[in-house]
């Protein structure tokens, strides 16, 4: 019996690995066909990143308002590191990504030319019962840690 059932269970998730690998494919293959990811062959698919030049660390990953937003170091000019911003993606679902502008870039002169590490969360004001997301960076020349929150909340983009 207990063979039997060790068999069952084998089975079975050999099963779900199989439909998840042809879930995976055919989602490939539409956005591929749907020209959603370019014509490069090496562009990851299931990889969030920008669609061209340098990145680094991934600086925060929140869920807010329906969606995941991902941001991450990116220079915006170049393939090589410098001039250092936040690059913005949202999800769903965590496969297909949506990019937007530059949530971070440094246009002030006390972020010393970039907007360095950081993180992003959920912040509740306790008096007023909302929700905000808040971005925490750094400067490219550590002398500074700073707070930025979206512009208007009420678009579900930010």
């Amino acid at each position: 019996d207990l063979f039997n059932v060790s068999i069952d269970i084998f089975v079975s998730l050999v099963m779900f690995y199989l439909a998840a690998i042809a879930i995976a494919i055919a989602t490939c293959f539409t956005a591929v066909v749907r020209g959603e990811v370019g014509e490069d062959p090496t562009f990851p698919r299931y990889h969030a990143r920008p669609l061209k030049n340098w990145m680094n660390d991934p600086n925060g990953l929140m869920y807010f308002a329906g969606k995941y937003h991902l941001f991450m170091q990116y220079n915006p000019f170049s393939p090589t590191f410098g001039n250092i911003s936040w690059y913005h993606m949202i999800s769903e679902d965590l496969v297909s990504w949506k990019h937007l502008p530059l949530a971070l870039s440094p246009d002030r002169s006390w972020e010393c030319g970039g907007v360095f590490t950081g993180s992003a969360t959920i912040y509740r004001n306790d008096t007023s019962g909302q929700d905000m997301p808040v971005l925490i960076f750094s400067t490219a020349c550590g002398d500074y840690f700073a707070l930025a929150t979206p512009q208007n909340l009420s678009d579900p983009e930010l």
